[in-house]
């Protein structure tokens, strides 16, 4: 319910159109999401909405009026105060904000980059709440722990849901997936379909707790100069190696893979000390 939700933003005002489609009642709906989510589906709907248009914002560089109206919002005006309300600043204060932040993602930047066809695949997910620097690692010792055959056998791959500059820490989600083949037989697991498409993908070698940070270098400091442009779809991390148990300083190889249409001809030049290869190259 929650990745039809996210796909169709509008809906979340439609109870019982939601909960026909989950099978249940109106109210046991409204019950379950909140207790599961921590606030109502319309609140969930409703910051989703504006964590989205915020990237929009800052990262693609969309007007306050063309984000409102793809937010599903009557006026600009509106659109403000809500951003307001959710974020605590203005459109402009929180993206002055951020710029700081984007200068300084240059020292985190991993060197290689290649564009990438990803095929569509079927994951199981152990899903943990908080900071990433928390909330992976215990996800993915969860996961491993029961585990069939050796892990490097198996696609693991990491999902963080939420831009952890924009959503509250209690709210952040981060989502351990394995192939259903080499999962563990665990209640709390969740089937998923990852879509695959085009992405942007970078090589890291450092900690578990180093690749959120890796991440967010490519996010606010690769990508505003990229040309690339963001699909409505998960960032993927894809953990090649583990070495040890799970844990923030634990060592591991992995790939960062971000969601985009590859560039034109006419892109803006990558961040210098990238390795940029031929966007026809797969």
């Amino acid at each position: 319910m929650l990745e039809y939700i996210d796909a169709h933003p509008g809906e979340t005002g439609d109870v019982e159109f939601l909960s026909a489609l989950a099978s249940i009642s109106p109210f046991h709906f409204h019950r379950l999401m909140s207790s599961y989510l921590g606030e109502s589906v319309s609140a969930y709907g409703r910051r989703r909405t504006l964590e989205r248009a915020a990237l929009r914002l800052l990262l693609d560089g969309d007007s306050v009026t063309a984000a409102s109206a793809q937010a599903g919002y009557a006026s600009s005006s509106a659109f403000a105060r809500a951003f307001r309300r959710q974020f605590g600043q203005s459109p402009r204060s929180l993206a002055q904000a951020l710029l700081a932040r984007q200068a300084a993602g240059a020292a985190f930047l991993p060197a290689h980059l290649e564009y990438r066809q990803i095929e569509p695949c079927e994951v199981l997910a152990l899903r943990r709440y908080g900071a990433q620097s928390v909330a992976a690692p215990a996800a993915w010792a969860g996961l491993l722990r029961g585990a069939r055959g050796a892990p490097h056998d198996a696609r693991l791959i990491g999902i963080p849901c939420d831009t952890p500059e924009l959503t509250p820490v209690e709210r952040r989600r981060y989502d351990a997936c394995i192939d259903p083949a080499h999962a563990p037989p665990e209640h709390e697991l969740v089937r998923k379909r990852l879509g695959g498409g085009d992405h942007a993908v970078f090589a890291f070698r450092g900690t578990l707790a180093g690749l959120e940070a890796a991440h967010a270098a490519v996010l606010w400091h690769w990508y505003p100069r990229s040309g690339a442009r963001l699909r409505p779809a998960p960032a993927l991390h894809r953990l090649l190696s583990v070495d040890g148990a799970p844990g923030p300083d634990c060592a591991i190889s992995a790939e960062i893979l971000l969601p985009v249409e590859r560039p034109t001809q006419r892109a803006r030049p990558a961040a210098r000390g990238l390795t940029q290869l031929d966007p026809g190259l797969h």
